[in-house]
């Protein structure tokens, strides 16, 4: 597992938690294989984004990117502990809509 980032699986999701301030391009060259191979592995993917404070045009790809991956997978991406902050940076990147964001972290069954 790769420094910035924790997984852990719950129930039918894999929870990717970001547990650094800045979602932005050096981070997001260290994560993005193996984020992009979950994605791409049929399962539900939940990134928890409750540390993150800052995401730059990278970050935000990375974001675009794994949700496309988990879509043509089969599977479903969403965003977890969005502060308002990253909703606003969200918005005026025309993608506040894009994301589906839940307050509640999924559960084993």
């Amino acid at each position: 597992m790769k420094e910035g980032i924790r997984i852990e699986s719950v129930g039918d999701y894999s929870v990717v938690r970001i547990i650094q301030k800045i979602l932005n391009a050096p981070m997001v060259r260290d994560v993005f294989d193996e984020l992009v191979a979950l994605a791409e592995a049929r399962r539900n993917l939940a990134v928890d984004v409750t540390h993150v404070r800052h995401i730059d045009s990278v970050g935000l790809s990375l974001l675009l990117a794994l949700r496309s991956r988990a879509h043509r997978a089969g599977s479903s991406m969403v965003l977890l502990g969005v502060r308002d902050s990253l909703k606003e940076t969200l918005r005026l990147a025309g993608l506040g809509e894009v994301f589906q964001m839940i307050d509640t972290e999924p559960r084993d069954h």
